[in-house]
């Protein structure tokens, strides 16, 4: 719950402050890549997909998190010390 409002705030920001942008980290293209992957398997496995909805559904939010969530570092931490403020407001 805390990471949905952290990203809820992070998003707020993006849309206020014209200064704020996304920085691309260095792994974007090999997380792309990944979550290419899930989308084709779970378009070709629809059987699999349906028969556990739930653990799916699960496992996608999961990934979608920790993406938006290395974004959100990524372009939020600039120092060591805005690395522990972070790690002690998530942790």
């Amino acid at each position: 719950m805390v990471v949905a409002v952290v990203l809820a705030a992070w998003f707020s920001s993006l849309l206020i402050d014209p200064r704020m942008g996304i920085l691309k980290p260095h792994v974007s293209t090999p997380l792309l890549c990944i979550a290419a992957v899930i989308l084709c398997s779970d378009l070709t496995n629809p059987g699999r997909v349906n028969a556990n909805e739930d653990a799916v559904t699960k496992s996608l939010m999961f990934f979608a998190s920790f993406v938006l969530m290395v974004y959100f570092v990524t372009s939020v931490v600039r120092s060591r010390r805005e690395i522990d403020i972070v790690l002690k407001v998530l942790v």
